[in-house]
């Protein structure tokens, strides 16, 4: 035990000499060097070894410092492609998540890339408030570029609509349809087109394409009888109460 306790503190102060050496390194002046002590500091976030060395002060505190200064390279750096590092290799909490929301309206399409990735691969839809996702499908479902729509898709589907078992009413509610309308209505949209062609063998639709990737057979089976199911319900209800009206 005493062995395994001197382990842990021996691999605990390697981790701070590193991190007290990288985090002056994430504001140099050349790009190159903020590409790699961004790309160091990612490791430090990771969420087991924040499991084991959390009740060192220390480390909390640098860590902190670290996912501060991140963030702001996040929206400032000038380069593209740390602002997109940033955005990959950032932790995603309650704190960070309303910078990573504004850059999926950054200039550079690789930064929106990143940010919606960010959220997809590490947030959870319980922990973003209603005006958040809503705010998230406003930026990512644009025409303007089909990348990003594919990426919002790909997060909408995957993540959300998989977190409420592909259950197209129980998610839209959660963004408030009555307040937010065009919002909610132009989600149906995207996951109705999405039930409609996922079992296509090609798509020259992005978003589908992307949501065929990351499903399986199963999933794909489970989210069209979802879907389409509920869509099927709505004319047989409207049908039902065309009669009751000519009854009366």
């Amino acid at each position: 035990k005493k062995v395994k306790e001197s382990l842990v503190e021996w691999k605990l102060e390697c981790i701070l000499s590193a991190g007290y050496a990288i985090h002056p390194r994430l504001t140099d002046k050349s790009v190159k060097v903020r590409t790699a002590a961004i790309s160091a500091a990612s490791c430090m976030f990771a969420p087991t070894r924040c499991e084991h060395y959390n009740a060192s002060e220390d480390f909390v505190e640098l860590t902190n410092t670290m996912a501060s200064t991140v963030l702001w390279l996040l929206s400032n750096d000038s380069s593209a492609s740390n602002r997109a590092l940033a955005a990959s290799g950032c932790a995603v909490t309650a704190d960070s998540i309303p910078y990573i929301i504004q850059q999926i309206r950054d200039q550079d399409v690789k930064v929106r890339e990143a940010a919606l990735d960010a959220l997809r691969e590490k947030s959870n839809v319980e922990s973003l408030t209603e005006d958040q996702k809503v705010e998230i499908l406003k930026s990512g479902l644009t025409k303007r570029c089909p990348s990003t729509h594919a990426k919002t898709v790909e997060l909408l589907c995957c993540s959300w609509m998989k977190h409420s078992k592909f259950d197209p009413i129980s998610f839209l509610r959660t963004l408030n349809p009555v307040l937010n309308e065009s919002v909610a209505e132009s989600a149906a949209r995207v996951i109705i087109n999405v039930a409609s062609t996922l079992d296509c063998e090609s798509s020259c639709d992005m978003g589908v394409e992307l949501v065929r990737k990351q499903f399986g057979a199963p999933e794909i089976r489970s989210f069209q009888e979802c879907v389409l199911k509920k869509m099927t319900i709505v004319p047989e209800v409207e049908e039902d109460r065309k009669a009751e009206a000519g009854d009366e």
